[in-house]
């Protein structure tokens, strides 16, 4: 039996991998060379976990290698890879969301990160997309003005001359056309407006005032 075992190691040792000593383990659980065994499929664990973790960079990965191999030497190294992939966790997190407080957590948290400008770029994004929205909610010249004196080269900046152009002009045409109230008035309407914002309003108040034929 010995001798079966110790030329059963032999193989284990020249094959030198996880399912070979597994195996081996099965079949000789309480040999001499258990538990060399046993530490050697340790380390080879060990190995397997930690190169599973640099090549997924998953934080699940990282924080199983964490825990289950308190003394590698492969810790320290370990904890500064898990912190680098919360933080592109997070950050790819902040680059979906639309919640400006989430983005300047970020920033505090982590102040020298290699993603700040991209951070700071959405962020002001997103302030800006806020004050268009209230712009747009509050649809008045003044408040397409405002929103122009704080982004003059915005992102809604023709939108904003729009919205301006409408009220000033268009709207003024609306009102008229609306106060004749006449098929007629309607017609010249769109045609001479054919999209703008009051245009499909004009086309039901046509339907109304046309004649049945």
């Amino acid at each position: 039996m010995q001798i079966k075992t110790k030329r059963e190691y032999k193989k284990a040792i020249a094959k030198n991998n996880i399912t070979i000593y597994e195996s081996f383990l099965k079949k000789f659980p309480d040999c001499k060379y258990s538990k060399t065994v046993k530490d050697t499929l340790h380390t080879l664990y060990e190995l397997n976990d930690w190169e599973k973790a640099k090549l997924s960079k998953a934080i699940a990965d990282y924080e199983y290698f964490i825990s289950t191999y308190p003394n590698s030497k492969y810790q320290t190294k370990a904890k500064v890879e898990l912190v680098k992939a919360v933080e592109k966790k997070e950050f790819e997190d902040c680059m979906s969301s639309t919640d400006v407080q989430q983005l300047e957590f970020f920033l505090e948290k982590y102040p020298e990160s290699y993603h700040t400008n991209a951070i700071k770029k959405r962020l002001a994004e997103l302030k800006e997309n806020q004050e268009w929205a209230k712009a747009k909610k509050i649809n008045t010249i003044v408040s397409y003005e405002e929103y122009l004196l704080h982004y003059p080269a915005g992102y809604h900046f023709i939108e904003a001359k729009y919205g301006i152009y409408e009220l000033e002009e268009i709207l003024p045409e609306w009102e008229k056309a609306q106060k004749t109230n006449t098929e007629t008035s309607y017609k010249n309407f769109i045609k001479k407006y054919p999209n703008c914002s009051f245009t499909a309003m004009a086309f039901e108040y046509l339907k109304k005032v046309q004649l049945p034929k």
